[in-house]
């Protein structure tokens, strides 16, 4: 029976100016949820080891944090932003991996005023999510909602369904059915003359063969050309689509990033 499992690498992130306690606060508030989504299914790899509190905020850390990742096989990365976040160890972080990734951070509980400046979240966010772009990283992200919301945790159970999707499909080998190709496949030269060969010396069951003195794909081109006109093979949209019975052919797929932008 098919059995879903993936590693989720979590960063917190945090900016170094802002209080320590206030971010450590924030990301105690997120691991309490997400430590009971799918226990049985998700391995959570922190950075706890690596970071003060557990939380990312300076460039000087990404090699640790990246070897760390790798060493675990991570399938996918969720940041949550404590605060403002620093943006550069974030993309640095990463860019290194062809990994779903999930941005989010709570909403502040009040705006900025002379007295107290708050995190900052959503801004730090919006910064973070534009270099990575410019790094090339796809990530999906859940709105600014509180880490104990219905909507934080429908957004994060369906991460991990779409995490678990690309990890199974990765290097997954499918075989397309469609349409008969317009011409045989590609041949090397010894092959085409011993096509030739059996195409001049058998019936191919469509009648007398015009080209019984031609190659393979003359005679390819002259079947199609007759199934063409009595209607056997009618034209859609440009292409022949035969009524009844269809080839297959094999070909490869593989994923790397699976977000979006935006959930």
């Amino acid at each position: 029976m098919y059995k879903a499992e993936i590693t989720l690498g979590v960063m917190p992130t945090r900016r170094g100016m802002l209080d320590l306690e206030t971010a450590a606060a924030e990301k105690e508030k997120c691991m309490a949820v997400i430590r009971e989504i799918h226990p049985d299914k998700v391995r959570l790899v922190d950075i706890d080891d690596i970071c003060v509190r557990g939380i990312i905020e300076s460039e000087s850390h990404v090699p640790a944090v990246a070897d760390k990742f790798a060493g675990e096989k991570v399938d996918a990365i969720f940041v949550p932003f404590c605060d403002f976040g620093e943006e550069g160890a974030v993309a640095d972080v990463v860019s290194k991996f062809r990994v779903p990734v999930l941005i989010w951070g709570s909403r502040d509980e009040a705006p900025n005023s002379p007295e107290k400046r708050g995190r900052d979240t959503q801004c730090g966010m919006f910064a973070a999510t534009k270099v990575l772009r410019r790094y090339g990283v796809t990530y999906s992200y859940i709105y600014n909602v509180p880490a104990d919301s219905e909507e934080f945790r429908k957004g994060f159970d369906r991460f991990l369904r779409v995490a678990c999707v690309v990890k199974d499909v990765r290097g997954l080998r499918i075989a397309k059915i469609g349409e008969r190709p317009s011409l045989p496949f590609p041949q090397r030269d010894d092959q085409r003359s011993q096509t030739d060969a059996a195409f001049r010396n058998s019936d191919c069951g469509s009648g007398p063969c015009d080209a019984a003195d031609g190659s393979a794909e003359d005679c390819f081109r002259g079947r199609r050309g007759t199934e063409e006109t009595d209607g056997r093979y009618p034209r859609q949209d440009g292409l022949l689509r035969p009524e009844g019975g269809a080839t297959g052919t094999t070909g490869s797929a593989e994923t790397g990033h699976a977000g979006a932008d935006g959930e």
